[in-house]
């Protein structure tokens, strides 16, 4: 019998459980669909259980407070004073008289009878700046903190609230002042900082202010790393490279970092185009480091940065060469390792495309795809085989790119490098007339995990679609690919007579555009800059509005900017793409290049 009752019992509580979950549901649903009125009796009758929760109760008042009921809600609040919460009640009617036009006086006088009566007692005043804080009113939370820190002396807790709240309220040099001092004496590390400065520092005044806070504080605590790292952020934040790299450097002979950190300063310059400063950050990596991979690490970066500046800025053949001996050295001292690599496949892209020396670049490619595979990770080695089967393709030997490309697939089917090999075998369809195949591939490709292969894959699938379908177009489209291909063996008097061929032969064809463009791509591989150039304005002229128009302007705003050095051209190209081409898969690039060379 007593089991039974027990049971009982345990059932109706449960069930009387479940009805209040429900309930409390209903209510919130309600509440969040904007019906307050409906909610508040859903809520009255939930916090009538002694046990009701706090949120209960809140959303009970805010019921009350957005109907609007203030006579209850200020009746309810003086019932829950009575039942042990006073303080909090209280502040609670001063949250309800700040939201009242004719309110703030009312607010002020209870703010301030409750601020006095915490007056020397620390737990007090920080409990009531506590609950000030919740009902956002920072100005009283603000209060409540000097008041303690007055009494009762400065310390971390007090100094990390209060800075909080001025950066909020926009008090920001006394903020700062703050956040530097809790550097200064090690409470918080930058790391913790870093967050509320990249949320509240929204201009270059902001940055400037916290510069000067940092620099005063600095001298007297030259070895503190927390303020260096934080005063080297906003040189880094303002893209001020030159004096982050003349700091950086200073804190690594002070601390003695063997290059280490110079070296990480020096990527970031390279990932914002600040090409100079990048190359000062590895070079100094080099003469500082204390290891051999450390020194091996910085040049490997240095010859990769030289080459990829060469690509985009031009370079003669004597820097080329000078370029070319500092990878060889490279190799033949380290190589081939996980470090050297991003130097000697630069060096395999120099070998061939300078020089055509296929066999070499091959040779290299080999060296880190066949002898040294089983040390090296999955994915080095299949980049060394896609270059490989680059070299492959320059030598005309198809069916053995073809097959290199194939094995990568393979082995990671999944992966962003099986991906980028599955594209350049739909290339390779491509060139060989198989499109219907080729197009195939790329409809896949066009969700890949990486966004430059999906991109590269559209473009080449709109290509296709654009131009196949009506009489004669595959005719037409074969003379391209045949002409593309050329142009990728770098056959370019061949492949420009091919492109020159198709508008002769189809007046007014839809590849007009794409012929333009690679026209424009062959003249600037053979140095004929104004003739490429040339081509551009034509396409962007005449064919405004078709799909290559995007791709032409930023090409042509890169050319002006770092091999015209016409930043103004430049600038005016990016802020076409932007304004006419919104959607364009450049978009992103144009923009953070236009904002470099305006400010703006």
């Amino acid at each position: 019998m007593k089991k039974r009752l027990l049971l009982a019992l345990i059932l109706g509580i449960w069930a009387s459980f479940a009805k209040a979950q429900d309930q409390a549901a209903i209510a919130q649903a309600l509440y969040d669909r904007g019906e307050y009125q409906q909610a508040l009796f859903l809520y009255e009758d939930l916090i009538k259980d002694e046990q009701a929760s706090a949120f209960l109760h809140e959303q009970y008042l805010q019921c009350l407070v957005k109907i609007p009921n203030l006579e209850e809600a200020f009746k309810y609040l003086r019932k829950r004073a009575k039942k042990g919460f006073p303080t909090e009640s209280m502040v609670a009617e001063c949250w309800i008289w700040s939201l009242q036009e004719d309110g703030q006086q009312k607010e002020a006088d209870l703010a301030q009878l409750l601020i006095d009566k915490s007056q020397g007692e620390y737990p007090r005043l920080m409990h009531l700046g506590a609950l000030f804080e919740q009902r956002n009113l920072d100005d009283w939370a603000l209060d409540c903190y000097q008041r303690a820190e007055t009494q009762f002396g400065a310390n971390p807790y007090l100094n990390q609230r209060m800075a909080m709240l001025m950066m909020q309220g926009g008090r920001r040099s006394e903020a700062l002042g703050r956040y530097v001092q809790l550097l200064a004496n090690q409470n918080l590390s930058f790391t913790q900082l870093k967050p509320v400065f990249e949320s509240h520092l929204s201009d270059s005044a902001d940055m400037l202010m916290l510069q000067n806070t940092l620099l005063e504080v600095i001298q007297d605590q030259p070895d503190n790393t927390e303020l260096g790292d934080a005063l080297n952020w906003t040189f880094i934040k303002t893209q001020d490279w030159s004096r982050a790299f003349l700091f950086a450097k200073s804190m690594d002979l002070r601390l003695k970092e063997g290059g280490n950190r110079v070296y990480e300063l020096g990527l970031l310059c390279q990932s914002n185009s600040a090409y100079q400063e990048a190359l000062r950050c590895f070079d100094y990596a080099v003469s500082a480091a204390q290891s051999p991979d450390s020194k091996k690490r910085g040049l490997a970066q240095r010859n990769a940065l030289l080459f990829w500046q060469y690509q985009q800025t031009g370079a003669d053949s004597s820097q080329y060469h000078a370029l070319s001996l500092s990878m060889m050295h490279l190799e033949h001292e380290y190589g081939p390792d996980e470090i050297t690599f991003v130097s000697s496949i630069c060096w395999a892209d120099l070998l061939m495309t300078q020089w055509g020396q296929t066999d070499r670049a091959i040779g290299l490619m080999e060296r880190y795809s066949e002898l040294n595979a089983e040390n090296l990770p999955p994915t080095l080695v299949a980049q060394a085989k896609i270059k490989a089967a680059d070299a492959w393709l320059l030598a005309g030997e198809i069916w053995t790119a073809e097959l290199l490309l194939a094995k990568v697939e393979k082995a990671l089917k999944d992966e962003p490098m099986g991906q980028w090999a599955k594209y350049k075998r739909a290339e390779l369809s491509f060139f060989r007339g198989d499109y219907e195949w080729a197009d195939m591939q790329l409809n896949v490709l066009k969700d890949a995990s990486t966004q430059l292969i999906a991109n590269d894959a559209m473009e080449l699938s709109l290509l296709l679609k654009e131009n196949l379908g009506i009489d004669s177009n595959y005719e037409a489209m074969a003379l391209f690919s045949r002409a593309m291909l050329l142009e990728r063996q770098r056959q370019f008097d061949s492949a420009f007579l091919a492109f020159d061929a198709i508008p002769k032969a189809f007046p007014g064809h839809s590849l007009s555009d794409d012929v333009l463009y690679h026209k424009a791509m062959i003249h600037h591989a053979c140095g004929r800059d104004s003739l490429a150039i040339d081509c551009l304005e034509t396409l962007i002229l005449a064919f405004g509005r078709e799909v290559l128009a995007d791709k032409a302007l930023l090409q042509l705003a890169q050319w002006y900017e770092y091999q015209q050095h016409n930043p103004q051209k430049a600038a005016e190209c990016y802020r076409k793409l932007i304004l006419e081409h919104s959607a364009s898969l450049h978009i992103i690039e144009a923009r953070h290049a236009y904002r470099r060379l305006t400010g703006q």
